[in-house]
């Protein structure tokens, strides 16, 4: 049986929110280390939210693109809190 990755969403340091994909191995408790900090160092950022707005990877090498589909908003803004 495999794990799949777990998405989390973590306030960056400088207050806005991000969403990131997590695999199953960095979800475990580390020493000295929090969740949202695991999510950050080892995850990969799918989203991010800038002024009130998300923004996803989807564009042309990776750039930021607004996400404007109603389901896809409401789907990052449900992804648990890390």
């Amino acid at each position: 049986m495999s794990l799949s990755n777990t998405l989390l969403r973590v306030t960056l340091p400088s207050t806005n929110e991000a969403v990131y994909e997590v695999q199953p191995q960095f979800l475990n408790d580390q020493p000295g280390t929090t969740l949202r900090e695991r999510a950050m160092y080892f995850g990969t950022q799918i989203a991010v939210r800038l002024s009130g707005e998300w923004y996803d990877h989807s564009g042309p090498g990776g750039a930021l693109r607004k996400v404007v589909d109603p389901k896809t908003w409401a789907a990052l803004q449900q992804v648990p809190e890390a």
